[in-house]
This record gives structure tokens, sequence and C-alpha cells, in this order.
């Protein structure tokens, strides 16, 4: 977890154009508090405990990682691309 704040912030502070580094750091909270709803509703509904489950229960993490990254990618993108921020 620290790695991945201290990953974002240098991110953010690293952009071209002045960085955002407020909205990079929101879509990180972002799909970590996504992450863990939707844990909470798997849970609720005892989908873990079904065996069809199970077998793609140990891709999830790795789905989850590459939907943030690939989020990131491209708020990164998007932000670079508006040009310098005016905010100071």
């Amino acid at each position: 977890m620290r790695s991945a704040v201290t990953a974002v912030l240098e991110i953010g502070h690293s952009m071209r154009y002045g960085g955002r580094v407020g909205s990079i750091t929101g879509v990180l909270f972002s799909h970590l508090a996504l992450t863990a709803l939707a844990r909470m509703m798997l849970l609720r509904k005892e989908i873990n405990k079904s065996p069809g489950f199970a077998s793609i229960q140990s891709w999830l993490p790795v789905v989850a990682s590459v939907l943030a990254a690939g989020t990131l990618l491209f708020v990164v993108r998007k932000t670079a691309a508006n040009g310098p921020s005016t905010k100071t």
C-alpha cells in the first residue's frame, strides 16, 4: 500500500506541465474503495462459497491491478494532453 501511494505521488509530481497529484491520487483511492465495496458485496452474497468462483478467485487481484493501472495510465495521458495547469 505504501509503495502504491509513493508511486502515484511520484507520477503526479514528475508529470510534464505541472502535474496533477490530486487527480492521480484520487484515482488510486477510488480504486481501493471500489475494491473494498466489491469484496463486501461478494461476501454478503456468499459468492465466495460457490465452487465455480474458486477457479477465478486467484485471478481477481491480477484483473483489478490491470484495470487500476489502465485507468491510471488514462488519467496521466489525459492530464498531460490538457497542457499546463493554470492553478498554483
